[in-house]
C-alpha cells in the first residue's frame, strides 16, 4: 500500500486519475480542490475536466466522509487532506504558494506514516524537483504515454 498525493495539474490533465493508482491510497490536498474550483467555469478542456472531477468527488461523498477516506471503485481509497490551523509550513519555504503547501502536506503524510511509501504525483517538473530536494519521492503522471514497443509493427509479406 502506498500514499499518492496528487497535484492539481494531474487532475486537470486526467479527471479520472483517481482510479489509476490501483489499490493504493490517493490523497487530495484541500488546496487542489480550491484550485479546481477556479477552473470549473472555463469552457476549455481544463474546465470540463475540473467539472468532471468535482462531480466524481461529489458522488464519492455519498460513500462516507472524504477526510476519513472513502473506498474507490478500483479497490483503492481516496482521502482529502489538509493542515491543522497551527501549521506554519516547511522551514525551507513556508506557505507562500499552493505548491509549497502541497509539498508540505505530502511531507506531513510521509512523516505521520513512515512505514507507508508516500509519493507526490505532479506534471510540474519544478514541484517534483522541490519535493525530491526535501526527501519526498515525486513522479510524473504518465498514464497517457505511448511506448514505441507497444505500437503495431506492421506485416511483412
Amino acid at each position: 500500500m502506498k500514499n499518492y498525493v496528487l497535484d492539481t495539474n494531474v487532475i486537470l490533465h486526467d479527471p479520472n486519475s483517481l482510479l489509476n493508482f490501483k489499490t493504493n491510497c490517493v490523497l487530495i490536498p484541500i488546496e487542489v480542490i480550491e484550485e479546481i474550483d477556479r477552473f470549473k467555469r472555463e469552457s476549455s478542456e481544463l474546465g470540463q475536466n475540473a467539472r468532471t472531477f468535482s462531480r466524481t468527488l461529489d458522488t464519492l461523498r455519498k460513500e462516507g466522509h472524504l477526510n476519513q477516506g472513502v473506498k474507490l471503485p478500483n479497490g483503492g481509497k481516496l482521502r482529502v487532506i489538509f493542515r491543522e490551523a497551527n501549521g506554519n509550513g516547511h522551514a525551507v519555504f513556508g506557505n507562500s504558494t499552493v505548491d509549497n503547501r502541497i509539498v508540505t502536506l505530502a511531507l506531513e503524510v510521509q512523516k505521520s506514516s513512515p512505514q507507508t511509501k508516500t509519493i507526490l504525483v505532479s506534471k510540474d517538473i519544478n514541484l517534483r524537483i522541490k519535493a525530491d530536494a526535501l526527501g519526498l519521492e515525486a513522479e510524473d503522471y504518465e498514464t497517457d504515454r505511448v511506448y514505441l514497443t507497444d505500437l503495431y509493427t506492421g506485416m511483412i509479406e
